[in-house]
């Protein structure tokens, strides 16, 4: 029997979301511009990279995932000494329209539009506000769910968006359009639901989770009255494993001395997870499993 509580209905209860957004958006946009990173901790470097490599991919094509970083972003333009030495060995790990997303800022930055310090805070502050459309996505979907689940959504899903999205980390664009296919599958609009699948693989290569759904709304869709426009998006589909495949290949797991401190503990943890991930599949396996084979796509990604 789903439960779910008063405070989760009606206009007021929407109007309340959009002002606790709005004051977390404030707030991560007031400490973005006191921060010359642009982050809220002031310690992540992931949306200065992607800045640089945005404009390079403009200018060098794909040759940012055959030529290592700090060769492809010499000549991009970005004077402010933030964009340079980040991992300058490596080549682009992500598909281009992620990285792409940046490239507008980079720009403005670039021409002087922008100071450096506003470039950075904006772009924090653009991936904040999907990460609270993104929360918005995934609180409908939890919705269908019991009070238990949903309280656990809004303490550790929508700690994890904000936080992803305020340290400059891409990974809500995928988040949300995951989301919305998932919002879409389950409303029975399996090519709505495709071509949202789609739109995250092209985003970012641990989209991968989603295989699984995705999956689920071709076959669902093939089958019912929808085939023809089905077939359709599955072409779209198709083509957006490309960049996704093109990033997997191109990822060097090697590139971090495995002697840091940080490194051996991250590997624990995410074997730990991973196991974690892996051991509640098999337990959901026969009740409930297309969640049972997402949690194990998830542990293979970590």
């Amino acid at each position: 029997m789903n439960v779910s509580p008063r405070w989760l209905a009606g206009d007021t209860h929407q109007r309340r979301i959009a002002a606790v957004l709005f004051v977390i958006l404030a707030l991560a946009l007031w400490s973005g511009a006191r921060s010359p990173s642009g982050d809220l901790s002031n310690h992540y470097t992931d949306h200065l990279r992607h800045e640089a490599e945005s404009l390079a991919l403009l200018r060098h094509g794909f040759d940012i995932y055959r030529r290592p970083y700090a060769e492809t972003t010499r000549d991009v333009g970005l004077t402010d000494g933030q964009h340079q030495g980040l991992w300058p060995e490596r080549t682009a790990p992500y598909p281009p329209l992620g990285i792409l997303f940046f490239a507008p800022i980079a720009g403005l930055e670039r021409a002087g539009d922008l100071t450096p310090g506003h470039a950075h805070a904006l772009a924090v502050g653009l991936l904040v506000l999907i990460a609270c459309l993104a929360c918005l996505a995934g609180g409908r979907l939890a919705r269908r769910s019991t009070c238990l689940f949903q309280l656990g959504f809004v303490l550790l899903g929508g700690s994890l968006l904000f936080g992803a999205g305020a340290n400059g980390f891409f990974d809500v664009l995928y988040c949300l359009a995951g989301f919305l296919g998932l919002e879409a599958l389950a409303n029975d609009r399996n090519a709505h639901a495709l071509a949202f699948f789609a739109l995250a693989g092209s985003l970012h290569f641990r989209a991968a989770v989603l295989l699984p759904a995705a999956g689920f709304a071709l076959w669902r869709g093939l089958a019912g009255p929808d085939r023809r426009r089905t077939l359709w998006v599955l072409g779209i589909s198709c083509l957006a494993l490309a960049p996704v495949a093109c990033a997997a290949l191109v990822l060097d797991t090697h590139a971090f001395v495995v002697v840091n401190p940080l490194r051996v503990k991250l590997v624990r943890t995410c074997a730990f997870a991973a196991l974690a991930a892996a051991g509640m599949a098999f337990a959901l396996s026969r009740r409930r499993p297309l969640t049972a084979l997402t949690l194990f796509c998830a542990s293979l990604l970590l």
